[in-house]
């Protein structure tokens, strides 16, 4: 495997035009819905493992598994986020992605004393292809919030070069349960702070 930055993007290009305009179609989404993810293209999307190594997006989810996309790296509430459900035993396995630079998974883990593998996906097509809002609202906290705000302002001025390789700000996540390579359960965050709680996940997770 290659461990290049432009391995990262490589086939990417005959994807973009599936994903052309995805973002406005999907402003009216609402959480939960899944029929509207093309399969064939998502599998064909990629991310980076923490030594920079270019993988189909498909590879994380032969088996059962929950795949939750967190904002920025340096985003504090989903530091926040990370730390909570790390903390609990899921069934499944779980996987995270962020939408910054590989570089930073190392101390991203660390920092979250997070088991679990972590990707980045730079370039964001998995978020798009998804559905996932961009917005910077800060409504509807979910329970895992822990740091004020200003923590994380503060972080952001004492590390502006890893601020700049952190990803958009206004990109969220959410979470998906992937079955035997099908979605079973998609949920996506309408604001900044509101992550699928344990509760919900546990939910889908058990549900027939």
């Amino acid at each position: 495997m290659t461990t290049s930055q432009d391995a990262f993007h490589e086939g990417q290009s005959e994807i973009s035009a599936g994903l052309n305009g995805f973002s406005s179609s999907h402003q009216n989404m609402q959480p939960g819905g899944s029929a509207d993810v093309n399969m064939d293209i998502l599998n064909k999307l990629k991310v980076c493992d923490e030594a920079g190594r270019s993988i189909p997006l498909s590879d994380l989810y032969e088996n059962c598994v929950l795949l939750i996309f967190i904002r920025h790296f340096m985003c504090g509430s989903c530091k926040d986020y990370v730390s909570y459900i790390s903390a609990h035993q899921f069934s499944v396995p779980v996987k995270i992605i962020g939408c910054g630079d590989y570089s930073l998974i190392q101390e991203y883990r660390k920092e979250t004393k997070c088991p679990y593998p972590v990707y980045a996906d730079k370039s964001r097509q998995t978020y798009a292809h998804l559905g996932f809002f961009e917005s910077l609202s800060q409504a509807d906290k979910g329970e895992y919030m822990t740091s004020p705000i200003s923590k994380s302002v503060s972080n952001v001025a004492m590390h502006p070069l890893q601020f700049m390789r952190s990803g958009n700000i206004r990109q969220n996540g959410g979470e998906m349960l992937m079955e035997n390579g099908s979605i079973k359960w998609l949920h996506r965050m309408k604001t900044s702070v509101d992550h699928a709680s344990i509760g919900d996940i546990e939910s889908a997770i058990s549900s027939e």
